[in-house]
């Protein structure tokens, strides 16, 4: 029982660090300033614990205890823990770029499936989890492009904003996107710690070494991604950065308070992606496609997986 509590925080901390690894959400400081990208990374990271040590339960609640009708196990903990894993590092050695809140939701549907068919699955929480994956991006993308619009009207109607003005964004930009991070950290710890949290007596020791998987893995590999997804998308300029960022934080913090597992992936790429058209910027709308067709992808690429791992499971 001991070895496998530590196997299983050893995992959570791996799935932690990997959703730190591909944590994108500074990616629009990176997009509308200049600002070195260490400094960057380094801030998101203390934020993104924070966020993940005081409101983290709320999606663990939902992720841990919702979804499953049968109650969860230590055994339940450990082969989604296990599933999500081993998915996550296969695509991350493809270069997919995934949504690990689609997988953990993917690996839990997967198990249910296996382990009782659709009666182990609570289809009411999952028609709600669906219902905000589809409509985070979209509101995502309309609050970025009319922001953006009112903004152009604005700036068209004026003089274009003085230096002054322009620091005042910038300062925005980075309070944020620093809020942005916080609510992306309560949202996403869920992912590695819902199942320890359930079956583990002490759920703040769980959620702390998931809050500090997933600030490890923003500063060490999360600076990457961070520069591809502010930058090769579409490069904003700073005002139209901080307005995208704000629609960002508002719906990753709705949906936090709702139990919803968003995907900040999902949400970031549709008000960049809002923002950029609304600016006439350039955008790579094959890159865009390309990471749309991988998340469709995921979930049943993660239940499969987890489905899986459950008959070898039997065997053993």
């Amino acid at each position: 029982m001991i070895l496998e509590t530590i196997f299983c925080f050893i995992i959570a901390f791996y799935i932690s660090w990997s959703i730190g690894a591909n944590d994108e959400t500074m990616a629009i400081v990176a997009s509308g300033t200049s600002w070195n990208i260490n400094k960057i990374a380094i801030l998101g990271a203390v934020i993104t614990c924070l966020g993940a040590l005081l409101f983290g339960q709320i999606v663990e609640k939902t992720v841990g205890t919702e979804i499953l009708i049968t109650e969860a196990t230590s055994q339940t903990g450990l082969i989604i823990l296990i599933s999500t894993a081993i998915w996550l590092t296969v695509v991350s050695y493809l270069g997919w770029p995934i949504s690990t809140s689609h997988s953990t939701v993917g690996a839990v549907i997967g198990y249910g499936l296996i382990s009782g068919g659709l009666q182990a699955i609570n289809l009411n929480t999952l028609s709600n989890i669906f219902w905000g994956w589809l409509f985070s991006p979209l509101i995502g993308f309309s609050m970025s492009y009319m922001g953006c619009r009112v903004l152009n009207y604005f700036t068209k109607v004026k003089s274009l904003p003085d230096k002054g003005e322009e620091k005042i964004w910038l300062y925005l930009l980075l309070f944020n996107a620093l809020l942005m991070e916080f609510w992306q950290g309560a949202n996403n710890v869920a992912n590695a710690t819902a199942f320890l949290s359930v079956t583990f007596p002490y759920p703040l020791i769980s959620r702390t070494i998931g809050g500090v998987g997933i600030a490890t893995g923003v500063f060490i590999l999360g600076r990457r991604v961070i520069l591809s997804a502010g930058v090769r998308i579409t490069r904003l300029p700073i005002s139209a950065a901080s307005l995208s960022q704000l629609s960002i934080v508002l719906i990753n913090a709705a949906g936090t308070v709702m139990g919803l597992p968003l995907s900040g992936t999902h949400i970031c790429v549709g008000s960049l992606l809002g923002a950029g058209m609304a600016v006439k910027s350039k955008i790579d709308y094959g890159f865009a496609k390309y990471v749309i067709l991988v998340w469709f992808l995921t979930l049943p690429g993660a239940a499969l997986t987890t489905m899986l791992v459950k008959y070898v499971s039997t065997f053993l």
